[in-house]
């Protein structure tokens, strides 16, 4: 039993570590003059529209770029979780 509660903190602490790593990685995306940079941990901290483009082209790709920004962030997040824990693959 002791083992398991061992193993539980472990895995707890390994997960708070990779929370605290993610907060600190920054990612940058950027569309058609637009720029989006997103942290790890799936906080917006900057944002620049593109002031030649309409306000709906402008949302059209902010809608683009935030999604591709969380599409890099989950493939940070799936690569960390990955190297924390030695999956093989």
């Amino acid at each position: 039993m002791f083992d398991k509660l061992k193993q539980l903190q472990n895995l707890q602490s390994q997960a708070q570590r990779m929370k605290n790593e993610l907060a600190q990685e920054k990612i940058q995306v950027e569309n058609h003059g637009l720029k989006l940079t997103i942290t790890g941990d799936q906080k917006i901290i900057d944002l620049q529209l593109n002031p030649e483009l309409s306000f709906e082209d402008n949302q059209k790709y902010l809608i683009d770029l935030i999604n591709q920004a969380i599409n890099n962030v989950q493939k940070l997040m799936a690569d960390k979780a990955k190297s924390m824990i030695n999956l093989p693959f």
